[in-house]
């Protein structure tokens, strides 16, 4: 339905309306296609865009501990639905989200929120630093700057999570808890979830990465359209 959902309804609902963002991004300017079929659609786009920035503003409203990376995902969702839609409304919103989460990075990249989901910790880490990044690289091509916001916090969180793909024990001497999903199984399972260290990499140049990458590539992620860095993040501008 259009205007409700259970909490894990909305998620899903997120998800999948930041991939048909993405994707009716990269072909959005095609000529050929027909105007009144591209309203439609970008209505629709419009319509539950505003749904998703609704819905979590309701979610996160005095309740802090619920600007997690769900909320990060919103964040890039909204603002491609924005981009897509000319709704300056939704992007702005989508930037306020991925500023709430990079303003909770610590000195030394942690995510305290996403620490507190114990077992799952590192696993949180990881998914957050995807949907940050991505964010990162979609406002770069419309002139914004998250690289760099709040004293460098992604590269803080970038950095945390390297260092602990590089030697795991950094990160398991932050927490009690010992972690279900170590680096090992990203590489073997899931590597899609990796495709943040093509941003970064594109960005940084950090030869730390270069093991992974050489291994890895290509590395597609679902959320884009199982897209590469070169074609899932480069086209997300706005149109002139």
């Amino acid at each position: 339905m259009d205007s409700y959902a259970d909490n894990q309804g909305e998620y899903e609902r997120n998800h999948m309306l930041g991939s048909f963002n993405i994707s009716f991004n990269k072909i959005r300017n095609e000529a050929s296609l027909p105007a009144d079929r591209l309203r439609v659609v970008q209505n629709w786009l419009g319509n539950s865009g505003t749904i998703v920035m609704n819905k979590f503003n309701q979610h996160i409203s005095g309740r802090p501990e619920r600007r997690n990376s769900n909320l990060y995902w919103a964040g890039v969702t909204l603002m491609v639905a924005g981009l897509n839609t000319s709704n300056n409304a939704l992007y702005n919103r989508g930037v306020e989200f991925i500023q709430m989460g990079l303003d909770q990075i610590q000195a030394n990249g942690v995510l305290p929120i996403e620490m507190s989901s114990g077992a799952e910790a590192f696993r949180r880490h990881v998914f957050a630093l995807q949907y940050l990044l991505y964010a990162a690289q979609i406002a770069k091509l419309n002139n914004l700057d998250l690289f760099t916001y709040g004293n460098n916090a992604l590269s803080r969180l970038a950095r945390l999570v390297i260092n602990s793909f590089k030697d795991f024990s950094q990160f398991q001497r932050l927490t009690t808890v010992t972690q279900t999903y170590l680096p090992s199984n990203f590489i073997t399972q899931a590597k899609w979830d990796l495709a943040w260290m093509e941003t970064y990499f594109a960005h940084t140049g950090d030869v730390d990465l270069l093991p992974y990458l050489s291994t890895l590539r290509p590395i597609g992620n679902h959320y884009i359209g199982r897209a590469t860095y070169s074609y899932g993040l480069t086209c997300l501008a706005a149109s002139p």
